[in-house]
């Protein structure tokens, strides 16, 4: 039997760890400073650039030429806040930064790049070793051809109620859930088909409702090791 005083401990608050310095932690809050970091390395990451609110005209022809679909995110943000992503077209861009701006963090800089498909994984590893993984999801709720969506929104709150780490962290009714049922081409009253998967926000972000779900037994086995 392994004796508790031989073990190891770190104490986590917010996902971080004393192992992550105070520089680390400064270069993941900006991302152009991630992204720039990232590039040096040889990392491939998206085309993009910073925008201040005063140059919005510029950021629409900046995406004009590097070509859609693209994301807009404030350059230092947090929970998915003001984060729009697969923006298809000059005119949803227009729509997204109206959308930015009235975010929490609607007067700082944003970045416009390019959007890259994919899933959202996070990966713990410490060490040499993978010690949890998962994958997540943006916040939706699945039609059954009975219910509107905005009661598929309050059975999905009630049910991460049940949840001690969704509990604080509902889907939010706003302007980003207005904005997801537009492209959609619903209303809070609409009945979604049953088995049709509603998306209400476009950012894999438990804070903003979205869901995790654990991959690690899914993970290829060279994958769980570093060594």
């Amino acid at each position: 039997m392994t004796d508790p005083a031989s073990e190891k401990r770190l104490s986590f608050k917010w996902g971080r760890s004393p192992l992550a310095s105070g520089v680390a932690l400064s270069i993941c809050s900006y991302k152009e400073a991630t992204r720039r970091l990232l590039q040096r390395i040889d990392v491939p990451v998206p085309q993009g650039r910073v925008f201040s609110t005063a140059d919005r005209e510029l950021a629409i022809e900046y995406a004009d030429r590097i070509g859609y679909p693209v994301v807009c995110k404030p350059v230092a943000g947090l929970r998915g806040i003001g984060v729009v992503a697969n923006i298809q077209s000059r005119d949803d861009l227009q729509d997204a930064l109206e959308l930015y701006q009235q975010s929490e963090l609607g007067d700082d800089d944003f970045v416009i790049e390019d959007h890259v498909p994919g899933e959202d994984y996070r990966i713990v590893v410490i060490g040499d070793e993978v010690v949890a993984s998962v994958v997540r999801a943006p916040a939706s709720v699945t039609g059954d051809g009975v219910h509107t969506v905005a009661d598929l929104i309050e059975y999905k709150n009630r049910a991460r109620q049940d949840n001690p780490h969704l509990s604080s962290r509902p889907i939010k009714v706003g302007e980003s859930l207005q904005y997801q049922l537009n492209l959609a081409g619903l209303t809070y009253s609409s009945v979604p088909e049953a088995g049709r998967t509603v998306l209400l926000a476009n950012s894999a972000n438990l804070s903003q409702g979205g869901d995790s779900f654990e991959i690690a037994d899914e993970m290829h086995p060279p994958s769980r090791s570093l060594r």
